[in-house]
C-alpha cells in the first residue's frame, strides 16, 4: 500500500512514504492486512484508541454503564472515563489491547488520558495509577505504549511509557519544559 484510506476522520487518502519508521493507524477500524502490509515494510504499526472517554460509535461503547462515566466531551459528544473508577473499565480496555494484538499492531496510542484537565474533581493519583496500569497491560501483551498530548504526565511516567504522540506540534506551541523534556532526555521516540 502507498496510500491508506482514512474511515476516521483527516484526509479521505494518506499517502504513506516508504521512509517512514512508524504509522499510527485507527485500531478498531484498521484491516488487518493492511496492518501486516505496514509491518511487512518494517514499519512500527500503532493502533490508536481513547482511553479517556467512551466514543459512542465504537462495538465496545454499550459496555461502559453510567458508574464508569461522567460529563460529555464537548467536541466529539464522547463522555469521560469517571478517574475516581477507572479499575471498571480494565476489563473492557484489555479486550481491546489484545484486539489490536490479534490485528498485529506492535503498538498502542493512548488518547484522552487528560482526565485531571477535563473532569472536575479528578485526582492526578488516579489518572497516574490508570496510566501506568494501561502501561503494564500494554507491555505485558507485547505491545509498547504511546502516550498522547498530556505533558503533565511525562515526568511521572516516562519509565513506564515508549514514546510520545503529540498532534498540531506546529499550530499549538509545546512546553518542552514540561513533561515532553522528559521523553527526549530519555531517548523515547517523539512523534507529532
Amino acid at each position: 500500500h502507498n496510500h491508506i484510506v482514512n474511515k476516521a476522520w483527516g484526509p479521505k487518502e494518506t499517502r504513506v512514504k516508504r521512509d517512514y519508521c512508524a504509522i499510527m493507524l485507527e485500531g478498531f477500524d484498521t484491516d488487518v492486512q493492511i496492518v501486516k502490509s505496514f509491518n511487512g515494510r518494517g514499519m512500527e504499526t500503532i493502533a490508536y484508541t481513547s482511553i479517556g472517554t467512551v466514543e459512542p460509535w465504537r462495538p465496545d461503547a454499550k459496555e461502559f454503564t453510567n458508574s464508569m462515566v461522567v460529563n460529555k466531551h464537548n467536541s466529539w459528544n464522547e463522555r469521560w472515563i469517571n478517574p475516581k473508577r477507572w479499575e471498571l473499565v480494565k476489563p473492557i480496555v484489555y479486550k481491546r489491547f489484545q484486539l489490536f494484538k490479534s490485528k498485529g499492531f506492535k503498538g498502542v496510542e493512548v488518547d484522552n488520558i487528560d482526565l485531571v484537565g477535563n473532569v472536575k474533581g479528578a485526582d492526578e493519583t488516579n489518572v497516574y495509577n490508570y496510566a501506568r496500569w494501561l502501561s503494564y497491560t500494554a507491555h505485558k501483551l507485547g505491545l509498547k505504549i504511546y502516550l498522547k498530548n498530556t505533558s503533565y504526565l511525562g515526568k511521572e511516567l516516562v519509565n513506564y511509557y515508549d514514546g510520545l504522540i503529540t498532534e498540531q506540534a506546529d499550530i499549538y506551541p509545546l512546553d518542552i519544559e514540561e513533561g515532553y523534556k522528559y521523553f527526549i532526555q530519555n531517548g523515547k521516540s517523539w512523534w507529532d
